[in-house]
């Protein structure tokens, strides 16, 4: 053995405080590999096909904020289940 290394990887952690301007992805929305610990590759394969799904809705509720209307609970939930 030359080197021995070790590392603390957080499993799970807590749930987005909704509403937010950052969404989670990867590690930060708790997507990562119960026994190692990785998701990397993973993480950075989706996120393309997550920012196209919530993308429009985002928009649409930036708009809806702009023009000084509150956001629903229900509209909030609909971007985190896209």
């Amino acid at each position: 053995i030359l080197e021995e290394e070790r590392a603390a990887i957080p499993m799970g952690g807590q749930d987005p405080i909704v509403p937010q301007r950052t969404v989670g992805v990867g590690s930060c929305a708790s997507h990562i590999h119960p026994a190692s610990g990785y998701m990397v590759a993973r993480a950075l394969e989706m996120v393309p096909s997550i920012a196209a799904a919530v993308a429009p809705q985002l928009k649409t509720l930036r708009s809806k904020l702009e023009a000084g209307q509150p956001l629903t609970a229900a509209e909030l939930e609909s971007v985190s289940v896209a």
